[in-house]
C-alpha cells in the first residue's frame, strides 16, 4: 500500500502545478458549451492560435471540454484540465 500512497502523493504534487491565471470565471458547463459560444471555447481556441504562427483560425470541438463546471477566476493548475 505504501507504493500506491507514494504514487498518489507524486501525482497530486504534479497536478497542483499552477499553469495559468484567468481574470474571469470560465463557463465550461455542458448546457452552454454544447449550444453556444463560451469564453472557455474562445480561451482554448486562442491558445491554439497563439501556439502556431502558421494558422489563421482555430475551432475546438466541444467534446474535448469535459469540465461541466464554472472554472473560477484566479490561478489554475493541471487538476483543472483533468
Amino acid at each position: 500500500m505504501s507504493h500506491v500512497n507514494s504514487y498518489t502523493d507524486d501525482l497530486n504534487k504534479k497536478l497542483a502545478h499552477v499553469i495559468g491565471h484567468v481574470d474571469v470565471d470560465l463557463d465550461a458547463q455542458f448546457k452552454h458549451i454544447r449550444t453556444s459560444e463560451t469564453n472557455t471555447g474562445n480561451f482554448l481556441a486562442d491558445i491554439v492560435l497563439l501556439s502556431n504562427e502558421q494558422i489563421d483560425i482555430a475551432m475546438i470541438a466541444t467534446g474535448n471540454m469535459r469540465a461541466n463546471s464554472i472554472i473560477k477566476a484566479g490561478y489554475f493548475d493541471l487538476r483543472v484540465l483533468s
